[in-house]
């Protein structure tokens, strides 16, 4: 799929690269998933749980797992870059909320919210008011700048509160809706949902990582 370098055309655009990634990060799961014993709960059925119960409860995973990261955080770890090119924490905490809010946002054909609960104004960042982190360089890192860390965890809250919101008033039925025929198979809504879930997850988990690997912080776990 054609993209200009550094650049994303459309929220559906971006989409579709985050569903490449986790595509990529499911077949691995799959096949460790056929390694797992039988009878593991993985292999089965959640007792007491739909599809949109688990989706709701795994949107609740990265709003924990960043408050975890910024507790106690000073400002210059939040926003160190490690060689001055890889993303700060608070770049990977910005563009987990700003990916899933963009993406949830098209679903749900609703504003961001971004716009609607007046981030752009909180965050005032020296950037377009559409950026949302793909394609990147170093200097559009570096000015994701906050004076207050609970601002990306407020912001992460919203999204995924609306997150929640959103998946609670579909159906199991709806989840199977196709949203993007750009895919073989054609991606559902369910299946974007994970995407976005996935991708703050991941993003978070190299926050987690990095606050290590500057700071001498460990999860506790």
């Amino acid at each position: 799929m054609p993209r200009e370098p550094g650049q994303i055309r459309s929220p559906s655009h971006f989409s579709a690269q985050c569903h490449l990634l986790s595509v990529r990060r499911g077949k691995f799961a799959m096949r460790t998933a056929r390694n797992l014993p039988k009878g593991s709960p993985r292999g089965g059925k959640l007792v007491g749980m739909d599809a949109r119960d688990v989706l709701i409860d795994a949107a609740g995973r990265p709003v924990d797992s960043a408050r975890q990261v910024l507790d106690g955080l000073d400002g210059d770890t939040l926003h160190r870059m490690p060689d001055d090119r890889h993303s700060s924490i608070a770049w990977l905490l910005w563009h987990s909320a700003r990916q899933a809010d963009v993406q949830v946002a098209e679903l749900a054909g609703t504003q961001e919210v971004w716009r609607a609960a007046g981030f752009i104004g909180r965050f005032a960042l020296d950037r377009p008011d559409d950026a949302m982190g793909f394609g990147d360089s170093p200097e559009d890192v570096a000015k994701v700048r906050v004076d207050d860390p609970g601002l990306l965890t407020a912001y992460l809250e919203a999204v995924f509160e609306a997150t929640t919101t959103y998946v609670r008033g579909l159906t199991e039925a709806d989840l199977d809706d196709i949203v993007d025929r750009r895919w073989d198979p054609p991606v559902t809504r369910g299946v974007r949902l994970v995407s976005v879930i996935d991708d703050a997850v991941a993003h978070i988990a190299q926050a987690q990582y990095l606050r290590g690997l500057l700071a001498d912080w460990s999860i506790g776990y």
